[in-house]
């Protein structure tokens, strides 16, 4: 069954979301909707979310909804495209995986990504562009390691600054070089905030001490 909504109509959001156990929502730029009234909706009608927004700015926007779908046991998963899913995903992995062979806390985590000669699809192009046209409302959380959550300490180590993100290095472990990747700053903050989740939410996090980068 096809439903019909415009996503501009609130009532039109709530309509469609009563008929609903799971939303998928595969429409951006995000921030150029009212994609957080889809979210809002899901956790008033016990509807759980998904999305594959690659927006900080807009994920920003749901960190505040966090104890309300976890009072009200509603799944709120944006993020899971490629791009944030997958390293998050392998991030989660590996620490898995580690705790099966060292009681040691996982401290530091680096992530390599070799590139497939893909190219970026237009709803990543016009996101690019949405985001660079509002960068001025967005440079504080950009800039901000831990605009998701997951700060360490005090969140000023040097480790967890976007400095480490721009560096050119030498590898021996693998004999090869590693340069700045373009989801880093994006990838980064996901990583950080869902360590914390973990914890959040009762399981074991990647380390409580995460040093994370790309």
């Amino acid at each position: 069954e096809i439903f019909k909504a415009d996503i501009a109509n609130s009532m039109d959001i709530r309509k469609i979301v009563q008929k609903c156990l799971c939303v998928l929502n595969v429409a951006g730029p995000f921030i150029k909707t009212n994609a957080h009234l889809l979210v809002e909706a899901c956790i008033d009608f016990d509807c759980d979310y998904v999305d594959v927004n690659g927006e900080v700015p807009f994920t920003h926007k749901l960190v505040p909804l966090h104890d309300w779908a976890k009072k009200k046991n509603v799944i709120i998963c944006p993020n899971s495209a490629g791009a944030g899913g997958l390293p998050d995903l392998a991030a989660f992995f590996t620490a898995e995986e580690l705790k099966k062979v060292t009681d040691a806390e996982l401290k530091t985590l680096k992530c390599f990504i070799t590139s497939n000669g893909g190219a970026p699809s237009g709803g990543t192009l016009a996101t690019r562009a949405a985001m660079t046209a509002e960068m001025g409302k967005f440079v504080k959380i950009m800039g901000d390691p831990f605009a998701l959550g997951g700060t360490v300490g005090d969140g000023k180590r040097p480790e967890d600054s976007d400095k480490v993100l721009a560096k050119v290095e030498y590898y021996p472990e693998f004999e090869g070089w590693s340069g700045p990747f373009t989801y880093a700053f994006y990838d980064t903050r996901l990583i950080r905030r869902s360590n914390w989740l973990m914890a959040d939410l009762g399981e074991d996090p990647y380390g409580r001490h995460l040093s994370y980068s790309e």
